[in-house]
């Protein structure tokens, strides 16, 4: 299940997680035999147009749509390319991976590329906001997590889901509890601060108590 982000969020390589901790498959890593169904990114992009004759804006489109398929790629070096070329496309270009998160809205492992993909786009990342605040709750803690480690990357424009992210402290699941604490320390605002102080307090009296009881 995606175990290589689980392994460099638990160990702490939160900042610098190379691209494949989001390229495992959701059968514990191992490659998959059977063809999957086209993404509705790979149908646009077999339906794109060659560059050869065509306008700027057309080629440019091109490279949009190429950009919007690799995003769901295996290959590391096409979905860093993806992402990056995403991002030099401005506004318009994570507008459009906003958009098609909507298109793979249930596609777990579409939805996982994309939001680490979200996070990775690191200045234009407050326009994922509003899309993020969507998924922080997400019934599947895979995704809770990957949503706090794209918070934590976007930094101090995601303080406004400081309380969110707080509430993810105390989740079930270890891997989004160590997620959202390490998005805290990154965005370094006052409430994130107050936020992990106020955790660690809580952690400190729920021990005593305990000693107490023994």
């Amino acid at each position: 299940m995606i175990k290589w982000i689980r392994l460099l969020l638990v160990v702490g390589l939160f900042a610098f997680a190379p691209v494949n901790t989001v390229l495992a498959s959701t059968h514990g890593g191992e490659e998959e035999d059977e063809e999957k169904p086209q993404s509705e990114a790979a149908k646009r992009a077999a339906e794109a147009p060659t560059q050869k004759g065509f306008t700027d804006e057309q080629r440019r489109e091109f490279r949009m749509q190429m950009y919007l398929n690799n995003i769901g790629s295996a290959n590391n070096v096409m979905f860093e390319k993806a992402i990056n070329g995403l991002e030099d496309m401005g506004k318009e270009g994570i507008h459009r991976l906003i958009e098609l998160l909507r298109e793979e809205e249930g596609e777990r492992e579409m939805e996982i590329h994309i939001i680490y993909a979200l996070g990775r786009m690191r200045r234009l990342g407050v326009y994922a906001l509003p899309t993020l605040k969507r998924y922080i709750n997400h019934d599947d803690a895979e995704i809770r997590a990957v949503t706090a480690n794209a918070l934590g990357r976007i930094g101090k424009p995601a303080s406004e889901l400081v309380p969110q992210l707080a509430g993810l402290l105390l989740d079930d699941d270890d891997w989004v509890k160590n997620s959202a604490h390490r998005a805290l320390e990154s965005i370094r605002t006052r409430e994130s601060r107050k936020a992990l102080e106020d955790y660690k307090k809580a952690q400190q009296f729920t021990t005593e108590i305990k000693a107490i009881k023994r």
